[in-house]
């Protein structure tokens, strides 16, 4: 209790709080619950309970708790509002993003939190419906200052341990020895022996309610050790089938009665006592279960324990449940309560019936338009179980495998494809589910499978849907960019030959999705120079895409531009994508744009900007149930320019799991990590060995990335061989592109390898280009190449000058191996470098640094609080902190402040 006690605490200090209580049925998790409401006091008290019959009704739970505050809901910025309306069937816009109805739930409930403090507790967790559930996690994750505790108690499980993940959590064991002692001895009327007390306390483990339970199963001369215990003692599901015994002394009008109200998970009186009027039971029929305690009516349908609805339902014979459940549904609202109502005929009846089929589908399909993928795919199962004719099944096992995979569970999708494939048999759902089967590959660890498998539904598609046909092409190019030199089945030549024959029939391409395959297609099946007007069409299809388009292949477009060394095209690309990302709280979409826009913070020296891009890719990653561990490797592209230790160790682990799981990617950016830290620190061997296979493949995003490398350390390794045929390609690639950044790297690497009469002149070409560029890290790089260069010359004053202002660059972002590169070098010339870097973070975190960037750029809280997905008050604390720190009094002096000073 103490803990409990200390979390409210800190809300009422004006911060917020998380905690899960796990234990067994019966440990004592309710009366710890009910404890902390009493103990809240002053604070507003909001209880929910988990209801399993619930489970399938997409946001019920959700809506169960905010429905009190729901007037409230147009105060919400726009996106949020339109979430929450979609989620709750208020409205018909388009399916509600599960995080960002989260989102809309957190800023809702802060609303209420400015008023009164907030204790929301919510019992039997396992029973809330799967949206309702990462909805209310979510929330629970992102609380920081909201005056705001989240309680959640919940059975022990594995299912529950991932589900909240992350999340402070307060195991819930049996009594002690000598507390269940006393409340044995209190809860009989006999006194209990010594030794008698002793083996129930053992037996039951000091669980209070098992105990209670087991002692009301024994006479007194078994308490007081007069006649022998039963052997063995009756725990087994002993406090169910203590409560299913009671409920079996009733008559059977009232056992009925109880699974009625066990079957109804609305609770409400008046729905209850219609159904048992369809029934005909007697209103006199529910007196024994409310006079023996376990049943309440007013002013909802409570039981008197959560044990009690699952013991009476889960005694109860098939066709009894059949029964309650036709009247239930005879009872409820066929046009407010459609859901409900579909579930119940589905629970009332017995073999196939394709209009409760239908009814189920269309349930499912208002499940989609809020946003309910689980449980559309849950409503969509159950209706492919009840389909009599087996072509119309599959179609629907296909669908409910479609709904299951937006809803993330790989699983349940991959094993209803399984039952839908064999039996489909119109060429689109073929076709369908060909491309379904690609997209489960990663999420179930096969991604190398996945390039093979969308080609092939692209080529399904082809003769139906030319359209559907090119977006699996694109797909397939997205899944080869994943696995490449792991992918089975398919290369990156046919894959794009197939692509160029499609795309053969038109003269231009017509659509954003067509712009890109070309530009990928001719990047793999022809030469560069060819594929440089495609390839700059592809970099810029952002512009033509719509947000659905950005979200789904603007990181594509950004690839692209990443082949022509365009950084503007990259950013552009990249910021699109982060604005769709978080304007419709997709997630997914937000960890890419995250990833690439921390490589290009860090590509411009901008190391603390980076450093916020990676924590905040660990805080979306944590809130969407992600591999955490994995993600928080992937700043070894930053990690690396710092000159951090960690970088080859964290290289190796990332390595190691990319081989583990066969995504290539991942090895090549930790390699290029490492090649950079070889660098800095003069271990040029050991820098070609990482890049130059790299550079021999020429993998999509990385060859090209790659080969200054290779010509630089091959130069330090007098292999002049390897950095003249690298430089032969480079060149060529440099000159078709034209950009200031492919240009600036080719000047340098000519001059790396040119006669000592040119060199001079082809280092300022370098810089001159850099000049346009904001790639800061690479203008370092070049003057402290130049600054060698000139020294080895005995151009002493023109080197000191170079490698000065190398050393300042590269002291100044962070890059403190390269730094030292710099100082070394400098006093080989005879001056003394001294450090200017500035702390510019001014001692704050990396939230409050992110918080205070975008107040300085004049965002209001509530607009940085959608972006950076937490609650107003939270941005709101933050700034304070900020300001404290900075010592300013408003937002107008953050700007001066932050930006002047590099942060």
């Amino acid at each position: 209790m103490g803990e409990l006690v200390a979390l409210l605490g800190q809300v009422r200090r004006g911060m917020s709080g998380t905690m899960v209580l796990r234990g067994e049925a019966g440990i004592g998790k309710t009366a710890l619950l009910n404890a902390a409401i009493d103990v809240a006091g002053d604070l507003r008290s909001i209880r929910l309970e988990g209801i399993e019959s619930e489970m399938q009704l997409g946001y019920a739970a959700l809506h169960r708790l905010l429905f009190p505050y729901l007037s409230r809901i147009d105060h919400l910025p726009e996106p949020q509002r339109d979430a929450l309306n979609a989620a709750f069937g208020l409205t018909s816009v388009a399916p509600a993003d599960r995080f960002l109805v989260g989102l809309a739930a957190l800023s809702l409930l802060g609303e209420v939190a400015k008023e009164d403090p907030l204790l929301i507790v919510i019992d039997d967790a396992q029973w809330l419906d799967d949206e309702s559930v990462g909805a209310l996690v979510f929330v629970a994750r992102r609380l920081h200052a909201d005056r705001m505790a989240f309680v959640f108690a919940a059975r022990e499980s594995l299912e529950i341990g991932a589900v909240f993940q992350g999340i402070p959590e307060l195991r819930i064991n049996g009594l002690g020895e000598e507390s269940a002692r006393l409340l044995l001895a209190s809860s009989v009327p006999d006194p209990v022996s010594h030794q008698v007390a002793g083996r129930i306390i053992a037996v039951t483990r000091g669980n209070p309610l098992a105990l209670l339970e087991l002692s009301g199963e024994l006479s007194s001369e078994h308490l007081m050790d007069r006649s022998p215990l039963p052997d063995p003692l009756p725990i087994g599901e002993l406090i169910e089938a203590r409560f299913l015994r009671q409920v079996g002394l009733f008559p059977n009008d009232t056992q009925i009665f109880l699974l009625l109200a066990a079957a109804d998970p609305e609770g409400d009186p008046t729905t209850l006592w219609r159904a048992a009027k369809v029934l005909g039971l007697p209103s006199a029929s529910v007196a024994p279960a409310v006079d023996s305690g376990l049943l309440m009516l007013e002013p909802r349908v409570e039981f008197r324990h959560p044990l009690v609805r699952s013991a009476v339902y889960g005694g109860a014979t098939s066709t009894d449940k059949r029964r309650v459940h036709q009247a239930l549904a005879e009872v409820t609202d066929s046009e407010r309560d459609q859901d409900r109502r579909a579930l119940h005929l589905a629970s009332a009846v017995l073999g196939p019936d394709e209009d409760i089929a239908a009814a189920l589908e269309r349930s499912a399909t208002l499940a989609r338009a809020r946003g309910g993928y689980i449980a559309e795919s849950s409503f969509l199962a159950r209706a492919a179980d009840l389909t009599p004719d087996s072509h119309h099944q599959a179609g629907r096992h296909l669908m409910a495998a479609q709904a299951a995979f937006l809803a993330g569970n790989a699983s349940f999708a991959d094993s209803l494809l399984r039952k839908a494939r064999p039996r489909l048999v119109d060429p689109t759902e073929k076709a369908r589910a060909l491309r379904l089967d690609g997209f489960l590959r990663s999420p179930l660890g096969e991604p190398h499978l996945a390039p093979a498998l969308s080609l092939e539904a692209a080529r399904a598609f082809a003769p139906v849907d030319r359209v559907l046909s090119h977006h699996s092409l694109i797909e397939a190019f997205m899944a080869y960019g994943v696995a490449l030199e792991f992918a089975e089945g398919i290369n990156a030549l046919e894959l794009a030959e197939i692509a160029l024959s499609s795309l053969g029939v038109q003269s231009t391409p017509s659509t954003a999705a067509d712009v890109l395959l070309k530009g990928v297609a001719l990047r793999y099946a022809g030469t560069y120079p060819e594929a440089v007007p495609a390839m700059r069409d592809a970099a810029g299809a952002h512009a033509i895409m719509s947000s659905e388009e950005i979200l789904q292949w603007a990181a594509i477009g950004s690839v692209m531009a990443a082949e022509l060394w365009d950084e503007e095209g990259r950013w552009a690309s990249l910021q699109r994508l982060e604005t769709a990302a978080r304007g419709q709280g997709a997630l997914s979409a937000l960890q890419i744009a995250l990833i690439g826009l921390a490589v290009l913070e860090t590509k411009s020296g901008n190391f603390d900007a980076a450093r916020d891009r990676y924590s905040e890719l660990h805080d979306v990653t944590l809130a969407t149930g992600g591999p955490v561990g994995f993600m928080d490797l992937f700043d070894v592209e930053l990690i690396c320019w710092q000159g951090d230790d960690q970088t080859r160790s964290k290289s190796a682990k990332l390595i190691g799991i990319a081989n583990a799981h066969r995504v290539a990617t991942r090895i090549h950016v930790a390699n290029l990590s490492l090649s950079i830290l070889d660098l800095a620190e003069g271990r040029y061997e050991a820098a070609l060995d990482a890049v130059s296979s790299i550079a021999e493949n020429d993998p999509l995003g990385y060859g090209c990335e790659a080969l200054p490398i290779v010509v630089e350390a091959a130069m330090r390794c007098d292999n002049r061989e390897a950095a003249v045929d690298a430089l032969a390609i480079l060149s060529e690639r440099a000159l078709a592109s034209g950009t200031p950044c492919a240009l600036g790297l080719l000047a340098r690497c000519r001059a790396l390898t040119a006669d000592s009469s040119d060199a001079g002149a082809l280092y300022e070409e370098a810089l001159n280009h850099f000049g346009r560029t904001s790639w800061r890290t690479e203008m370092a790089r070049t003057r402290l190449l130049y600054g060698e260069w000139l020294r080895r010359q005995k151009r002493r004053t023109e080197a000191r000058e170079q490698l000065r202002r190398a050393f300042e660059m590269f002291d100044t972002m962070g890059a403190k191996a390269f730094a030292e590169r710099a100082r070394v070098e400098l006093m080989a010339t005879g001056e003394r470098a001294r450090s200017r870097r500035v702390e510019t973070a001014h001692d704050l975190t990396s939230r409050e640094l992110q918080v205070a960037r975008l107040a300085a750029q004049r965002a209001t809280s509530r607009e940085i609080a959608g972006q950076l997905f937490i609650s107003a008050n939270t941005v709101d604390y933050h700034l304070r902190k900020v300001f404290q720190k900075l010592g300013v009094k408003s937002r107008r002096d953050l700007a001066s402040i932050l930006f002047d000073s590099g942060s």
